[in-house]
């Protein structure tokens, strides 16, 4: 499997949700994660994961008030 590099004009880092974002928009259906502790081994797609990482993130603002 190849992976191509995600590009970006910014001289300034990128946070780790926006290069999620961008991969999962990219290329939703590649595999992002391979979870090995559970029998048999599950895989989550990039916009599996970015979807997940949305509800954790909303969920930290509206019901934990973290900014």
């Amino acid at each position: 499997m190849s992976h191509e590099p995600v590009e970006h004009t910014s001289q300034h880092a990128l946070h780790a949700a926006d290069l999620l974002s961008t991969r999962a928009r990219l290329t939703p259906d590649h595999v992002a994660v391979i979870d090995e502790s559970v029998e048999p081994r599950t895989q989550h797609t990039f916009a599996a994961l970015n979807a997940r990482a949305n509800r954790a993130a909303h969920f930290m603002r509206d019901e934990l008030h973290v900014n």
